[in-house]
């Protein structure tokens, strides 16, 4: 049989002689797509086959890696056995060794046991005890007295260390080196007495006398002074007393014997009207918006002899500018002339303007400070703050002052002697 190299061989000639198309080539052409054809069948068969005995080879590979990691396993299991069993037998002979050498000792103790004469006997019987013998009650109370002594000690110290409020006069210098003009117990307020106006309520009353004693002191203080004294009051943040500080002195200026005017000056948030009982419209703002008005169409009596009031007056939009207006600077001298002591209670000095502007008329300003509340760095800005105006700050009042606990005796025995009868400290 003629192969395909020799049928094209045999074509190349015939195209020599004959055309393409003719029927020589075309047989020729066929013969050779006939042998193409089966020769390709032939190799797809074989290829076929190499494939099936390759993937053959392949799982019958696999599995055999499969054997050998299983066989790698077991080995490896049988010598964790084999080292358990040798540690096992290491452990057995070890046992029965002590084991031997225990019964070789007892019985040399049995052996000692029956040849050694008894030569223990009971002399006296233990009596069974009465008490318990422990706990011992008395060492344990001693012993949780002092624990609780060292541990309320250091509870005090932590509270004493991180408490950054003003507690007592040391406190009070840290804030500013200011000395305490007076300390005022906590008031406690009834039907009878007013905490506004103790001094007037109550002017035999341990807080009573502890306003005048401030009141003293401001006098002592301001003794080089000349003429009529105009005292701000005010404090670092609101709600640490001074308006009841402001009204209380001003009574205790008036029962004293001063010609006294209170002005509240806190026009965002005024109080004294109701301390007193009166409106606060027709006031100092009033007054100074008016232009023309006298100062004496707006100032008021109060029921203390001697003690006169200008309110606060309609609430402006911004006190600032009343405060700080020509008006207000030409009736300081109006004041001074007509009253003996001017009590000014003034907005708190942090986030406001009044109180700067209002200093610069005050001959003296005290601030009060609410023990256990106000704290030092806003005592701190606060006194920077007046300082800055040029502010003469004569000391500060604390507020609420527990007697039990006051580094100031003299006052501390004021509220036990002068306190009500009946009247728990």
């Amino acid at each position: 049989m003629k192969t395909i190299a020799e049928l094209e061989q045999q074509k190349v000639a015939l195209l020599k002689k004959f055309a393409p198309s003719s029927m020589e080539v075309a047989t020729l052409d066929a013969q050779l797509e006939q042998m193409r054809s089966a020769l390709r069948n032939t190799m797809d068969r074989i290829v076929e086959s190499v494939s099936v005995e390759f993937e053959r080879y392949k799982q019958e590979k696999e599995k055999k890696q499969e054997l050998l990691l299983k066989v790698q396993e077991r080995e490896k299991e049988l010598l964790q056995l084999l080292n358990e069993y040798e540690r096992l037998r290491g452990d057995v002979e070890t046992n029965r060794k002590l084991y031997n050498d225990y019964l070789g000792t007892q019985r040399q103790l049995e052996s000692a046991a029956y040849s050694t004469p008894r030569t223990v006997e009971v002399i006296d019987r233990a009596s069974v005890p009465t008490a318990p013998v422990s706990p011992k009650m008395s060492l344990n109370l001693m012993i949780a007295f002092f624990a609780s002594l060292l541990a309320s000690t250091g509870l005090v110290f932590l509270i004493e260390h991180f408490d950054d409020s003003v507690r007592d006069d040391i406190t009070l210098k840290k804030a500013g080196n200011l000395e305490p003009i007076g300390t005022i117990p906590y008031i406690k307020a009834d039907k009878q007495k007013r905490r506004e106006l103790i001094t007037f309520d109550a002017p035999k009353s341990g807080p009573a006398e502890a306003f005048r004693a401030a009141m003293i002191s401001i006098i002592s203080l301001l003794k080089e002074e000349e003429g009529s004294k105009i005292i701000l009051i005010t404090s670092a943040e609101t709600k640490e007393g001074k308006s009841l500080i402001s009204s209380n002195l001003a009574a205790a200026f008036a029962r004293w014997g001063k010609k006294t005017l209170v002005i509240d000056s806190d026009m965002r948030h005024p109080s004294l009207h109701r301390t007193f009982g009166i409106e606060k419209e027709k006031g100092l703002s009033d007054y100074i918006i008016s232009k023309d008005e006298p100062i004496d169409a707006f100032v008021r009596k109060t029921p203390i002899e001697g003690l006169s009031i200008l309110t606060s007056g309609t609430i402006p939009h911004s006190p600032a500018d009343l405060l700080g207006s020509e008006r207000m600077r030409q009736l300081i001298p109006q004041l001074k002339q007509e009253y003996e002591i001017v009590l000014i209670d003034s907005p708190p000095t942090l986030g406001m303007a009044d109180t700067m502007l209002l200093s610069s008329y005050a001959t003296a300003v005290i601030l009060a400070v609410l023990v256990g509340k106000t704290s030092i760095d806003a005592l701190k800005r606060s006194i920077d703050l007046l300082r800055t105006s040029d502010a003469k700050i004569l000391g500060a009042v604390l507020n609420e002052v527990s007697p039990r606990r006051s580094r100031y005796y003299y006052y501390s025995y004021y509220y036990r002697y002068y306190r009500p009868y009946g009247e728990k400290e």
